[in-house]
């Protein structure tokens, strides 16, 4: 009996990850996307390929560390929480700021780093509720990067901010 979290997991590599761990029996799999709508058809395109009733969508936007908050408290209200796959990555195209830092930092780096810092204790103290040993190991986050740092064109880096507020 596993729950898994995967954010980002309406496309691409989180797509297949929750994918596979549906395949593999996890018991509750929970996407994580920022637009819940895409999330949905995540969950019908795995569950029409899969089995049914294992999947569920939350909201989480990482652009805001409230709602990482918001998702994590949810979190601490399930039975027991065993993997965290945290795949949400962005490409920014114009210079934009939120919670007072650029954008692609909040979300790939401090709210990704936040989720896991959150989310740790809580799987700690499930572990500790689940003495039956049905998990082999102790719970998992993962978080998986990107090499997108590398694209983004500083040439006009004199549009950042000089501080944070």
């Amino acid at each position: 009996m596993l729950t898994v979290i995967v954010t980002g997991a309406n496309v691409g590599i989180s797509l297949k990850a929750a994918r596979y761990f549906v395949r593999f029996n996890a018991s509750k799999v929970i996407l994580g996307c920022r637009d819940t709508s895409k999330g949905d058809k995540a969950k019908n395109d795995i569950e029409s390929q899969e089995k049914a009733g294992v999947v569920e969508v939350w909201h989480v936007d990482l652009s805001s560390f409230a709602s990482v908050q918001v998702f994590c408290r949810r979190a601490s209200q399930l039975d027991r929480l065993d993997i965290v796959v945290e795949n949400t990555g962005m490409l920014a195209t114009r210079h934009e700021t939120f919670e007072g830092y650029e954008r692609q930092i909040t979300v790939d780096v401090i709210s990704t780093y936040l989720m896991a810092v959150l989310l740790l204790p809580i799987m700690r103290s499930m572990m500790s509720m689940h003495q039956d040993k049905s998990l082999p190991g102790s719970p998992h986050i993962v978080i998986v990067g990107s090499n997108g740092h590398f694209t983004p064109n500083l040439n006009n880096a004199t549009s950042l901010p000089s501080s944070r507020p």
